[in-house]
């Protein structure tokens, strides 16, 4: 079964203000989502995350405070699965990390090399759920629910 889905990193990186980061991606303009990307090959968990905090969002000004020791699963829409990854994949595996950003807004940078975001802020947590896609939403309530004691 796990053969089916890719590998992925994903990244809950916090403000001052204990706000989230969220973008609304170039090609799903319905939703929102968190920073997330593939592992590549012989990359660990936590090369990836910082590659893609510096492909999505400019920088890696973040340290990490915490993770989850196992995968969150998630299957694309049927009207998604054969047009992503030409249908190699049922859906996705995140590795979640609960990042602290230690830098100003100014150095977050969506206009990168290959965007795949038209646009960011930092919601609240009890808002964030409401405005990401319907198929992460049920992996972004666990991801809130079992980080959330180390950001109230």
């Amino acid at each position: 079964m796990n053969s089916k889905y890719r590998r992925g990193v994903g990244a809950m990186i916090l403000n001052n203000d204990k706000k989230i980061f969220v973008a609304r991606r170039m090609d799903f303009s319905s939703g929102l989502q968190m920073p997330q990307g593939g592992i590549e090959k012989d990359e660990d968990f936590e090369t990836s995350l910082y590659r893609e905090l510096k492909e999505e969002i400019g920088t890696d000004n973040s340290k990490i405070i915490s993770r989850l020791n196992f995968p969150l699963y998630y299957d694309f829409p049927h009207y998604l699965s054969e047009k992503i990854y030409k249908g190699e994949y049922i859906g996705q595996r995140i590795h979640w990390f609960l990042l602290k950003f230690l830098g100003n807004d100014n150095e977050i940078n969506i206009q990168t090399e290959d965007q795949e975001f038209s646009e960011w802020e930092w919601s609240h947590h009890s808002k964030l759920v409401d405005n990401v896609v319907g198929f992460k939403k049920t992996m972004y309530h666990t991801v809130i629910d079992i980080f959330k004691p180390q950001f109230q």
